[in-house]
Parts: C-alpha cells; structure tokens; sequence
C-alpha cells in the first residue's frame, strides 16, 4: 500500500510539472553591471545588492505577461527604473500540445528567461524645469492671448498662417 501511494505521488507530480518548469525551475541566476557602478539593485521592490553583481531572479507569472522584470537601480543623481527583457524558454517546446503543460509553464513563469548577463547604462535624471516657480508662465495669461489671436483670425485680421506662428510662439513660452 504504502508502495502504490509513493508511486502515485510521484506521478501526479510528474504530471503537474511541465518541462521547463522541471528542467529550468522558477529561479534565475542573472549578473547585473551598471555604468557607473556602485548602484544598488532592487527586484521586486527587494534589495539584492549593489553593481555589480550576480542576483537570483524569480521567475513568475508578471514575467510572462510583462515580458521581463522591472529593475531598479538607485544610485543618487540617475535615474532609478530599467527592464529585463524577457524571451521565451525554449526548453518549454518539450510540452508539445499538452495545454496544462504550457499553463504550468505561464503560471510559474518558466515559460520565459532572462539573459544571463545585463549591463545596464544607467541615465542621467532630467534636470528641472528651466521655469522656476517665479517665471513660470501664467497659464491663464497664455490663454487670454491665444483666445486674442483667436478673435482676430475670425475677424480676419490675421492670416491663417499668422494666427498658427503665433499660437505656436505663445505655447512654446
């Protein structure tokens, strides 16, 4: 009895795994560099050292249906959100026309991997607003004149030409 139980435990738990998820797993060894070095890296809002460095990446269904994982890399004056692009497992095949197989495969996200190694070039934060709240334009004021030059397009005292110019000179300010 006790025979037939293992047996069937075993399986029902071949069964219920597909390939991939047996042959690759729900894990992923990726090494992460940046340029410039140093930053530190989060994945799945969890810190998993600083660049560069060799991170485990669990593989799940956001995965798939993202196509990748989001990266964060902090490091004071760049910008912190990047993305590890996903391609498909190709080990996954192996389900052939076995349906839950390839649902397996979605759910635990082994349907995808990452690339073994990813140097990210990290970029610069955009520098404020050259508009400091003092000179910032009137939003109000830049509506007054081009419900102006509006008025006088309809008048006809300006062109079509003139009136385009000069909305395009009046919202660029």
């Amino acid at each position: 009895m006790r025979h037939v139980l293992l047996l069937s435990l075993s399986a029902l738990t071949i069964f219920l795994s597909s390939c991939a998820t047996v042959f690759t797993g729900v894990r992923q060894s990726v090494l992460i560099e940046s340029n410039p070095p140093g930053a530190e890296i989060y994945v799945d809002n969890r810190k998993q050292g600083i660049t560069p460095s060799r991170v485990t990446i669990h593989k799940d269904f956001d995965m798939v249906s993202d196509g990748g994982k989001d990266l964060r890399l902090v490091m004071e004056g760049y910008q912190e959100n990047y993305f590890m692009e996903a391609k498909f497992n190709p080990v996954s095949i192996f389900n052939l026309t076995n349906i839950l197989f390839w649902a397996i495969d979605a759910a635990t996200g082994s349907l995808m991997r990452l690339e073994k190694y990813y140097i990210i070039e990290m970029q610069l934060e955009q520098p404020a607003s050259q508009f400091s709240p003092v000179n910032k334009p009137n939003d109000e004021d830049r509506y007054d004149k081009l419900k102006k030059i509006k008025q006088l397009l309809d008048e006809g005292v300006l062109t079509e030409e003139e009136y385009e110019r000069e909305k395009a000179r009046i919202l660029a300010e």
